[in-house]
């Protein structure tokens, strides 16, 4: 049966390994003069591995030798992260992370669990900022969870900030993804909004944007929840809507006026959108 001494000093061996297992080339505790000293050495090689999540870059972690302590006096405001965040700054936020990082690595006494735990915390901070922004996101919603995970295995700080940027730059560039398709929209919808009138087809919309036909239908069915024809045919009886205010206006001026050189057709496609006739509509609306 192991006495004390013997348990300590296998206990000192595992920290050992476990440490050099974690990528550091060298450790050194101070020199036991005596074998009861061994207690005082295993705390050091605890504390060793310890630092080892903030200095991990070191060659050489020496008890005796260890960098100057400096300690952080930059506590992370998590409200200043989040509103660079929402506000789509993306370079500042990430560098006032950067800037916190650097000071607690100075700090290196600091708890490796308490940055984790931050890590994991504006991580979570994100995505409910992304799902206020656009609505659920099912995609990172469950990614998370696997940097939570990838994160609290972390040994280091560079391997845990590794992994929050993996999960950062993913989310930031799917928000800038879908700001560029909500700003191709946009420019879409007014651009149909100006032409509603002429012989529009989705081969045109699609060589006016340089998008795939194909492409184009789904991200109508997509964004809009309705195919291209259906959304033009909205814009046009709205915008017939508008023109039976002025009785200057015949019926069958008002239906070329919206893209409808065949009277009757017109009267159709109004009847079936409103379920009233066009010179019906007038009558009820324009008392």
């Amino acid at each position: 049966m192991f006495g004390e001494e013997d348990r300590l000093a296998d206990a000192l061996n595992h920290e050992h390994e476990a440490l050099s297992s974690h990528a550091v080339s060298l450790i050194q505790s101070s020199k036991a003069k005596e074998a009861r000293e061994i207690t005082r050495l295993y705390d050091e090689i605890k504390l060793l591995r310890r630092y080892h999540f903030f200095l991990s870059e070191h060659v050489l972690l020496d008890y005796q030798a260890l960098p100057v302590l400096v300690p952080s006096n930059k506590p992370f405001d998590l409200s200043i992260f989040l509103t660079l965040f929402k506000q789509e700054k993306y370079g500042v936020a990430l560098r006032y992370m950067d800037d916190y990082l650097n000071s607690i690595k100075q700090d290196y006494q600091s708890g490796p669990n308490e940055v984790k735990n931050l890590l994991g915390n504006i991580i979570f901070n994100m995505v409910v900022a992304l799902t206020d922004k656009t609505g659920k996101n099912d995609h990172f919603e469950q990614k998370k969870y696997q940097y939570f995970n990838a994160i609290n295995h972390s040994t280091t700080l560079v391997e845990a900030y590794f992994h929050f940027q993996q999960f950062y730059n993913e989310l930031t560039n799917q928000v800038m993804q879908s700001n560029q398709e909500h700003d191709n929209l946009t420019q879409l919808l007014a651009y149909i909004d100006d032409h509603y009138s002429e012989s529009l087809s989705l081969t045109d919309l699609s060589a006016h944007f340089h998008f795939n036909p194909s492409y184009l239908s789904s991200y109508f069915s997509q964004h809009l929840n309705k195919g291209f024809s259906d959304y033009l045919t909205d814009v046009r009886i709205n915008k017939a809507k508008e023109l039976l205010n002025n009785h200057d206006l015949s019926i069958a001026d008002v239906g070329s006026m919206v893209g409808y050189q065949d009277h009757s057709y017109f009267c159709k496609v109004f009847k079936k959108k409103t379920s009233l006739s066009p010179s019906r509509y007038r009558k009820e609306t324009t008392r």
